[in-house]
């Protein structure tokens, strides 16, 4: 009970900080710049979704199952990390040639690489670690301070709307600092191994999951890319 209070004011805070950023973002930036960002955002979400592929998903029941034994818990930390960064580490090259050898997306590379942060920085995602053991309490405080931390940056150093690359950068580092707090306490609750690792029996569902997640990130963000194109 205590954790399903915890987990639906986490996703209170992840929709009331963005209502109340975005009416600052959108007088500040005005259409062209909230336009650029949210495009660039949209590129690169594709790539963070076949980065994450279906981890986050098969981890939580994952290491919901192995918990209560240290041993099984490890292997199956370990074995969905280097999964995770296998697919990461595919899906950030993929993105960086795109940037590079697409003329629309050169042409504003620094906006496009700062918004990869997400793509690059998947390789330390591992929220499945906290939720299948349940700590819902850090999850909550953790994300309340990081985006107290962001809302005031972005009241800081967005001020025009030339800042756009600034509210990309907020945005992207904002996200990625979930995943550091998340890495530096990772020991706490499993160790990596390399003894004993089995990858193979998760690849059939992560893919499973993959392919349905992918299809629906398509479905509710190809308005946008359209959009972008046009």
């Amino acid at each position: 009970a205590k954790n399903s209070i915890y987990n639906a004011l986490y996703q209170v805070l992840n929709m009331l900080f963005p209502l109340i950023s975005s009416v600052y973002v959108a007088r500040t930036l005005m259409p062209d710049g909230v336009g650029r960002v949210a495009y660039a955002q949209n590129i690169a979400s594709y790539f963070a979704t076949a980065a994450a592929l279906g981890i986050p998903t098969v981890g939580l029941r994952v290491i919901s199952v192995a918990r209560e034994e240290r041993k099984e818990l490890d292997k199956a930390f370990s074995e969905l990390t280097i999964l995770n960064a296998i697919s990461t580490t595919v899906s950030l090259a993929f993105y960086v040639v795109l940037i590079f050898l697409n003329p629309a997306f050169r042409s504003d590379y620094r906006l496009f690489l700062i918004t990869g942060l997400t793509v690059a920085f998947n390789y330390i995602n591992i929220e499945w670690l906290y939720k299948g053991n349940e700590e819902y309490v850090y999850i909550v405080v953790r994300s309340l301070i990081i985006k107290i931390a962001s809302l005031v940056a972005l009241f800081i150093f967005v001020r025009s709307k030339d800042d756009y690359i600034i509210y990309a950068l907020i945005t992207s580092l904002a996200l990625c600092g979930n995943y550091v707090f998340n890495a530096w306490r990772a020991h706490r609750y499993a160790s990596f191994t390399l003894s004993e690792l089995n990858i193979k029996r998760h690849i059939k569902p992560v893919m499973l999951l993959a392919g349905a997640i992918f299809f629906s990130t398509i479905y509710s963000k190809l308005d946008t890319t359209m959009l972008g194109i046009m």
